[in-house]
């Protein structure tokens, strides 16, 4: 700032004739050669524009209705994920408090995970022909159901639903493709409910229509009407304790754990993995064709992993060690 006003004052300082010329002289060298240093700077940092562009960065914020901020993971081709901190939730169902608890729902308990990400949506139809086109989804993964009219995994129409009728086997393969995994059982629950413990993923109220898709009235159609899935994130507003979509209904999703009874009160404190063995695998949120009772947050339903169910389907998470370059500031 001083040496502009010093600029200023000299310009302004009454001097000789020949004076006056040498200073306008020497003004118009200076703009020149200031012009060509301009110049020679500009197709230097153009040719160097891949070294000195900023690199981007791997996390962003994102407010959320029900946390703001979120820690978003990057949208990545099949969307963003979002971070679970780790820290203790609540699992479990007390049948005290809610007596819709189902057995295998309880003993109540605190466990606490490790920090990990999850998907934003449900796995999408059009995102699983994708790696049925990379030929790491082989034709096994999905079966016969490939033409059924309520299976969207071969309806090219059906890009953004959630893809249905494939196996638990299909669900592991995607992920590993993805280069994701499928969430443990009790990484799915956390992510639905929190540290409070949530009945449903939303923040509150009951189950309707405008918060989930499930069979809402005996009398009408499932799918809330239409008896199939609806787009995923049809919700926007009804987001989990971390920003997850779809977390409740459109259809149940399945886990990487083996399925027992007993295991909530068998399961250790920190990070339970699930059983080592079984016939069954966990899958969790409910569908489009069940009720109230079976979206609950809490709710454990399990299947034969090589089955496929037009109201089964899955969604991806990683932890956050091995995202890397992934990891929360």
């Amino acid at each position: 700032m001083e040496n502009q006003q010093e600029r200023q004052e000299e310009s302004q300082d009454p001097a000789p004739a020949f004076q006056s010329n040498r200073r306008l002289l020497m003004a118009v060298a200076g703009l020149i050669l200031g012009l060509l240093a301009g110049l020679a700077g500009l197709i230097y940092l153009s040719a160097h524009h891949a070294e000195y562009s900023p690199r981007p960065q791997p996390v962003s914020r994102d407010a959320s209705p029900a946390t703001a901020p979120r820690l978003v993971f990057p949208v990545t081709r099949y969307g963003p994920m979002d971070y679970v901190p780790a820290g203790p939730f609540i699992m479990g169902c007390d049948p005290k408090q809610d007596p819709e608890c189902e057995e295998d729902e309880s003993p109540v308990r605190e466990i606490t995970l490790s920090a990990y990400w999850i998907d934003r949506h449900e796995t999408t139809a059009g995102a699983f022909r994708d790696c049925i086109a990379a030929g790491a989804c082989g034709s096994s993964t999905y079966g016969e159901y490939m033409q059924s009219a309520t299976c969207t995994v071969g309806d090219k129409k059906a890009f953004d639903q959630p893809v249905n009728c494939v196996s638990w086997r299909g669900a592991d393969a995607f992920c590993r493709w993805a280069g994701k995994r499928l969430p443990s059982e009790a990484e799915w629950e956390k992510a639905a409910r929190g540290p409070q413990g949530r009945k449903y993923p939303w923040p509150s109220g009951p189950p309707l229509c405008m918060r989930a898709v499930f069979h809402a009235d005996k009398n009408d159609r499932s799918g809330c009407g239409q008896a199939k899935t609806w787009p995923v994130g049809s919700f926007p507003s009804e987001t989990g304790p971390y920003g997850s979509l779809d977390l409740a209904g459109n259809v149940f999703e399945w886990t990487a754990s083996w399925y027992n009874g007993l295991y909530y009160a068998q399961a250790p404190a920190l990070d339970p993995p699930g059983p080592q063995h079984g016939s069954q695998r966990v899958r969790r949120g409910g569908s489009f064709r069940t009720a109230a009772k079976y979206i609950r947050a809490s709710y454990r339903g399990r299947d034969e992993p090589l089955k496929f169910m037009d109201d089964v389907g899955f969604r991806c998470a990683v932890s956050a060690s091995s995202a890397a370059g992934m990891a929360p500031p």
